[in-house]
């Protein structure tokens, strides 16, 4: 390992630490032990640098190297590593990767505060049950961000928010809409008449449409 002029850390083994928290995070889909989030692609690099997030770390490939600087000139105190292609292509979660990832720490507010938040889709929020796509759980938060919502929650049996796919399906949603994970079924439906919320069940057989309500 060595380090560059530019401030950059040169890595070339998949023991590094750093390269170690991408790995297990991407293999559990989960957060890191600090409780980051890795993500992969240059668009949700973008989607990052303008969300309320802080960005912990980037990292490149060394055929997309010059990509850092537009995100280094958006934050100077970020560090940034460049591995060879083939540690990039080792470590990343999808089969043809894009050559830039980061580490993005969260901002999650309480949830009893998220839910009390003014915004363009006061009072609306999502809870989910036993979801297991993350595909679906990432254009979940897609469709309730785009129709300002306030909260996604998540039963105890659903998928992690933090999986690579659902990251991606997300599409950067994930880093302005709050996910709430293991919340019981019970304490969704006080949560809503507290703070006054219609709740709305959703089943794929069931015979009244939204467009009904």
């Amino acid at each position: 390992m060595k380090a560059r002029a530019s401030a950059r850390i040169e890595v070339s083994s998949l023991r590094h630490p750093l390269l170690r928290r991408f790995r297990e995070a991407w293999r559990r889909g989960e957060l890191t032990e600090d409780g980051c989030c890795a993500v992969e692609g240059q668009h949700l690099l973008e989607e990052a640098f303008r969300s309320p997030v802080e960005v912990v770390a980037l990292l490149a490939a060394q055929s997309a190297e010059a990509k850092l600087a537009g995100f280094e000139a958006a934050n100077g105190r970020v560090r940034s590593y460049v591995a060879p292609d083939r540690i990039f292509r080792a470590l990343a979660p999808t089969e043809t990767p894009q050559g830039l990832a980061a580490l993005v720490r969260l901002a999650t507010p309480p949830l009893e505060e998220a839910l009390s938040r003014p915004s363009q889709g006061a009072g609306l929020a999502v809870a989910l049950i036993g979801l297991q796509d993350p595909g679906n759980l990432g254009t979940i938060l897609r469709s309730l961000e785009a129709f300002g919502g306030a909260a996604c929650l998540l039963g105890p049996d659903s998928v992690s928010p933090y999986n690579p796919k659902a990251v991606r399906a997300s599409a950067g949603s994930l880093f302005r809409v709050p996910v709430y994970r293991g919340v019981a079924p019970d304490k969704i439906l006080g949560l809503a008449r507290r703070h006054k919320l219609q709740a709305v069940a959703l089943a794929p057989r069931a015979s009244l449409t939204l467009s009904r309500l």
